[in-house]
């Protein structure tokens, strides 16, 4: 009698040391998520950093790119970033998680290592995080930490140019472009440089230049090429420029 008591006073103080966790975990949750709003609305990083002690996840990336910056009162440290967005990481926190492994990729605040960059973008990718697909494709692409695969390759760029990613709709028309992985296709090629470019993005606008100049894909067009070229040589792509160059010296 007295051992069976003995063991439901046992779980009895289990049971209530487990609730005041949940509750301490609960109130900090709260009260993070509350520095974090005020910290939208201040010039200075106090609220920023509180929140982010409480361990909560966006804070801690928000502060990571305040070091990586210099933002607010926070010197320009990359050391300090990759700490923050390990803490972020580590909770799940996909943005940070891509981040992280553009920071091994990169060596910004740490050793650079293409291995653990990417883990990370494969852990990003996973998640559904368009920018570590992207990445990560790339990584198969050119055989950076992992061996070259062009099937994979093409399989992450789709993943994120489906999803609307412009960077990976680029990288994906020039697969099509150069028969990488995929059969030759042009008319593929021009339709997601296409996408990418009118979504603003450069390098596309770049290739769907090429495709009007040269007639890949699409009816020959100089004026067209002439303009697709230019809104990406505004962005400062060189290549557009040296294509601008040529056109204005030959035609």
């Amino acid at each position: 009698m007295i051992m069976k008591t003995r063991i439901i006073l046992v779980l009895l103080f289990f049971i209530l040391g487990q609730a005041l966790v949940y509750g301490q975990t609960r109130n900090n949750e709260a009260l993070a998520k509350e520095y974090y709003e005020k910290a939208q609305g201040s010039a200075t990083n106090g609220y920023l950093q509180k929140a982010a002690d409480l361990e909560y996840a966006p804070a801690q990336y928000d502060l990571a790119i305040c070091y990586a910056n210099g933002f607010g009162e926070q010197r320009n440290d990359y050391k300090v970033a990759a700490k923050w967005l390990e803490k972020a990481a580590k909770q799940g926190y996909s943005k940070a998680i891509y981040k992280l492994g553009l920071y091994y990729y990169n060596g910004y605040g740490v050793m650079k290592n293409d291995n653990e960059a990417v883990k990370w973008f494969q852990k990003a990718a996973g998640k559904g995080n368009v920018e570590g697909q992207n990445e990560l494709g790339k990584c198969y692409c050119y055989g950076i930490g992992v061996p070259q695969d062009f099937s994979k390759a093409i399989a992450w760029f789709r993943i994120a140019a489906e999803q609307g990613y412009a960077p990976a709709q680029y990288n994906l028309g020039v697969r099509y472009y150069e028969g990488e992985g995929v059969l030759l296709d042009e008319v593929e090629a021009m339709r997601w440089w296409r996408k990418a470019a009118e979504q603003g993005d450069a390098d596309g606008q770049n290739g769907l230049g090429i495709c009007y100049m040269h007639g890949r894909g699409i009816k020959q067009n100089r004026a067209k090429a002439e303009e697709w070229w230019k809104k990406s040589a505004e962005q400062g792509n060189e290549r557009a420029k040296e294509n601008l160059e040529w056109l204005n010296n030959n035609y």
